[in-house]
């Protein structure tokens, strides 16, 4: 069934009747894409990818759609059918030399352990920005998986401008970034602070703004 030509046809038919299902349907307890995973061929995996590509571009194709254990699709992906296969079904999609979307700010947001298989593929997708218009560093600062004990050359290697820079999906300085969310990174509000002292004491910056003249 998976190789029969009016296959992909049928399933996208379908999928437009309810794009939304795409994600929130549920087949024996999984979502879509995780039941096709655990079930069915690669060629399964790569045509609902497809589809939910087309549909759902802001959250990847539901690549990193976790389920109840907290794995994510393109997790469990590499365990089922091998990182490589994996990838060449995505790279057929999301071409490797030119991906188009920013790939890796959703690899360090759902799943940074796996940026180094995607970044050693995606080169060029490091110097995107988000829909948010954060680099690739704000996105992962902003994820929360960053911590100076976990990682301190993250911070310590950050240069004068991304210390200064305000995060434009939050308008805060990284120290504030640092200290927001579910956990509140001191040291690495230190840190940032001790290289920027001068932005807790200062109001963000006022946006340029045209005068009119009469």
């Amino acid at each position: 069934m998976a190789s029969a030509p009016e296959t992909p046809m049928r399933f996208e038919f379908l999928a437009d009747w309810c794009p939304e299902g795409l994600k929130t349907h549920q087949f024996k307890g999984l979502s879509l894409i995780h039941a096709i995973i655990h079930n069915r061929p690669i060629e399964w995996f790569s045509m609902f990818f497809k589809t939910a590509l087309m549909y759902h571009p802001n959250d990847l194709g539901l690549l990193f759609l976790k389920d109840d254990e907290g794995q994510t699709a393109c997790e469990r992906a590499f365990k089922k059918y091998g990182k490589d296969p994996t990838m060449a079904a995505i790279g057929e999609l999301i071409p490797f030399d030119d991906p188009k979307v920013p790939i890796l700010h959703h690899v360090a947001k759902h799943a940074p352990h796996m940026l180094n298989d995607f970044g050693s593929r995606y080169l060029s997708a490091t110097y995107f920005r988000d829909c948010q218009g954060r680099t690739l560093h704000q996105a992962k600062l902003a994820s929360g998986n960053k911590t100076f004990i976990d990682d301190a050359m993250f911070f310590l290697e950050m240069s004068d401008e991304q210390v200064r820079e305000i995060d434009p999906g939050s308008d805060l300085y990284p120290f504030m970034v640092a200290a927001s969310g579910e956990t509140c990174d001191l040291s690495a509000v230190y840190v940032l602070l001790r290289r920027n002292p001068s932005s807790a004491h200062r109001s963000k910056p006022k946006r340029s703004s045209k005068r009119k003249r009469k």
